[in-house]
């Protein structure tokens, strides 16, 4: 049985630095602290690696929940 993380999105980027919240710092902490590599974050999520290390790095936006 595989273990996900799901990450919502309820505020704007603006409202989350002002929390002090980070997306992209916060994407790559839980996926440390799960132990996955981007490749195996990339397998279990049915994302690519690419766009994984994208979002960590800061150079996609942050992605709007799926209705």
């Amino acid at each position: 049985m595989f273990t996900f993380f799901v990450i919502p999105v309820f505020v704007s980027m603006d409202e989350m630095q002002v929390l002090g919240l980070d997306f992209y710092e916060q994407l790559k902490d839980m996926r440390k602290q799960k132990g996955f590599t981007i490749r195996e974050l990339a397998d279990r999520s049915g994302v690519s690696a690419a766009y994984i290390s994208q979002l960590e790095n800061g150079n996609r936006g942050v992605p709007s929940p799926r209705c």
